[in-house]
């Protein structure tokens, strides 16, 4: 890790790769700068992206239902043992 040096983005590019690489990142600049300008929307946005890839939307829903039965066994159950067995 400390001898081999990561080479040089876009070295390896022929030119069409190149000029369609430097207008995604002006796009993505601009994108920026508007998203800078209205956060809520460009929120949802990323939001509404990420649901729509269905890997991710599974991992969201089995995370919450985790989270969610996690949260159901640490505040119930005390409860359920202390008044079951005294």
């Amino acid at each position: 890790m400390c001898y081999v040096k990561e080479p040089i983005r876009g070295f390896y590019l022929d030119k069409i790769n190149k000029n369609k690489k430097i207008e995604r990142n002006a796009r993505a600049e601009d994108d920026a700068a508007i998203s800078k300008k209205n956060f809520i929307k460009a929120s949802l946005d990323n939001v509404r992206n990420l649901y729509n890839i269905p890997t991710a939307r599974y991992i969201l829903i089995a995370s919450f239902l985790k989270n969610f039965g996690g949260m159901i066994v640490s505040s119930f159950l005390p409860i359920f043992f202390g008044s079951n067995f005294p």
